[in-house]
């Protein structure tokens, strides 16, 4: 499902690009533009280079230029997909999505999940006041201090404590004449089995709110002290929460695992905190649940390499080995580092510290090797043992949709088990054939799983537009004619547009001018308009820098003339060229004469 461009204007018309940004960067203004340093966490510096221009409703930052619109800051920042972000900016200006672009959920589904987002808001802020509330020498601050957990971290992560009393949430919940049933259902409360009312599931944890790209608490997980099982408690599925579909800490860590470009999974709460405070901030963690398919889609939206990492003991290394085909077969690169004496990754970065924990993590191999190297302990290269690590590990093979890369790992397979490259290959060939009969044997349809988790995020986005290496004129004059309104004007009344023939950027050209000519009174929009249709949004946002601006009033014209004049030189001596090719092949009056008006017309250029 698409939402229609009159819908799209209609929310970021509604919403302030400023007032988003300035909650992650101070912004002054400076001449037409407002400034401040670049929020992104790959950019450190103390000179402000992020410009935000509030008529046009763009950023661009001129040291690691980053460029985009409201959607795009809110998809980098934040973590949120396309449709995430216009649903968060919708809800934020109060539009109402319209039914027909709405996903499958109704209007009455739609009021539920905001009702139950409302109760997790509610029952989160009352941990996180409880946890203020508690004397300093209480136990579980005391664990805190002893597990690393500042009062900036619990800050952070809103983490909170449920206290040990029966039904204290409960009882508040009744006395705000809140929904009790819908509060069962999140996990909150349970009824009693006997007589009226209800009790607090959650007692005496440490609370860890599980937050959404948008900031909504979507359920909890809760860690016990003392004697009690289990351990951790998680919410239960519900209409807003969903472990496959989920990864704690992406709400925080989204922003440093595209500057990074990597990821490190961690199976629990307390590893990931760990990890973030100890300054590896591009951490997600599984919610203590085996890694998904989907848990790997989400990963693909931000980068394609993982580190996995999970415990040291049996389960966590099994849990890492189930979790290659998942990654794998959505094209990602994973890498796994076992940690030594059966550690988790809480013990062990507490315990190496960052420096030494960073040098681990650089050493982490590839997850296949590793793997294949565990099949072959005791391996005395017997057939029947070629025969059955083969097969163990053409079950990975076959998920990898890469196929140069399933050639390596075949290389290295033939090379360990000392067989020809020729044999893994007619065998992997057979391994296919039985996984597609078995796949046509016993395949039925699925059913619709809950819409809006998949749909969040499996939403279709509109194809961008992708410029490799646009020719230096063309991009200035793009930007010149997005600087002013006049010199917009003057490019389009020029006809250059017709000149630009095979260009990269013909098709931007085109598309600034219809929407221009729909919407003459919107010129402030056309930036914005025209960043969400490209992949890097920085190359027609260059018009925003101070310096830009003063060549502008200077020379702007004079600018556009020399840009146009290069374009349509440019042009006519590839028509010249493919004249002259033409008439070596046939002797045609009509295409000489063109020849010669094309030469004229270089000339009066000249």
């Amino acid at each position: 499902m698409r939402f229609s461009d009159d819908f799209l204007n209609r929310v970021r018309d509604a919403n302030n690009i400023v007032d988003i940004i300035s909650q992650h960067t101070e912004l002054k203004r400076t001449g037409r533009s407002l400034m401040g340093l670049c929020p992104f966490p790959n950019h450190r510096e103390k000179t402000p280079s992020f410009s935000v221009s509030e008529d046009k409703q763009v950023y661009h930052c001129f040291g690691c230029k980053k460029s985009g619109t409201v959607v795009t800051f809110l998809e980098e920042m934040r973590g949120m997909n396309f449709r995430e972000a216009i649903e968060y900016l919708a809800e934020r200006a109060s539009i109402a999505i319209p039914k027909e672009e709405q996903s499958s959920r109704s209007e009455d589904q739609r009021d539920h999940k905001k009702l139950l987002l409302r109760l997790n808001k509610f029952a989160g802020a009352f941990f996180a006041k409880t946890l203020n509330d508690l004397p300093p020498h209480h136990a579980v601050r005391e664990y805190m201090q002893k597990r690393g957990i500042t009062p900036e971290l619990a800050e952070e992560f809103k983490i909170g404590y449920a206290p040990s009393e029966w039904s204290q949430l409960a009882n508040l919940l009744a006395a705000k004449k809140a929904p009790l049933g819908e509060a069962d259902k999140l996990g909150l409360i349970r009824k009693r089995s006997e007589g009226d009312g209800y009790f607090d599931l959650f007692r005496d944890r440490l609370m860890f709110p599980i937050l959404s790209p948008s900031q909504d608490i979507i359920g909890f997980g809760g860690r016990i002290f003392g004697e009690g099982q289990p351990k951790y408690l998680n919410s239960p599925e519900s209409p807003v929460f969903h472990k496959g579909y989920t990864l704690y800490g992406l709400h925080t860590s989204a922003k440093f695992i595209r500057a990074q470009d990597e990821v490190i999974v961690v199976e629990g709460y307390m590893d990931l905190i760990a990890l973030y405070s100890h300054g590896f901030k591009n951490v997600v963690a599984t919610l203590g649940t085996a890694l998904t398919p989907n848990h790997a889609k989400l990963i693909a939206r931000f980068t394609k390499n993982v580190i996995v990492l999970f415990d040291g003991d049996n389960a966590g290394q099994s849990a890492a080995e189930r979790s290659l085909p998942i990654l794998l077969a959505e094209g990602l690169m994973p890498r796994g580092l076992t940690l030594k004496d059966k550690m988790d990754p809480d013990d062990a970065v507490q315990k190496l510290g960052h420096a030494e924990f960073q040098i681990l993590l650089q050493d982490a191999g590839d997850l296949f090797l590793e793997q294949l190297k565990k099949s072959l302990k005791g391996y005395k290269g017997q057939p029947s043992e070629k025969i059955q690590i083969f097969e163990k590990m053409a079950a990975v093979l076959v998920m990898i949709k890469d196929i140069k890369l399933r050639e390596v790992y075949s290389r290295a397979l033939a090379e360990q088990l000392a067989v020809d490259e020729k044999w893994i290959k007619l065998s992997m060939n057979d391994f296919m054939k039985k996984q597609a009969l078995q796949q046509a044997r016993y395949h039925s349809p699925h059913a619709n799983f809950e819409a809006e988790s998949v749909a969040a995020i499996t939403e279709e986005k509109r194809p961008k537009i992708t410029l490799k290496n646009p020719k230096k004129d063309e991009l200035l004059l793009l930007n010149l004619m997005l600087s002013s309104q006049n010199l917009l004007e003057t490019v389009l009344n020029s006809g250059i547009i017709q000149n630009l023939g095979q260009s990269e950027l013909s098709e931007i050209f085109e598309i600034a001018q219809e929407l221009y000519r729909q919407d003459q009174n919107n010129f402030a929009k056309l930036t914005v308009l025209l960043s969400d249709k490209l992949e890097d949004p920085g190359l027609i946002t260059q018009h925003l820098h101070k310096d830009f601006a003063e060549q502008i009033e200077v020379g702007g014209e004079r600018l556009v003339k020399d840009c146009m004049e290069k374009i349509k030189n440019r042009d006519l001596r590839l028509q010249s060229k493919r004249l002259t090719q033409e008439m070596k092949l046939e002797q045609d009056p009509s295409k000489l004469e063109q020849f010669m008006n094309i030469q004229r017309e270089k000339h009066s250029i000249k």
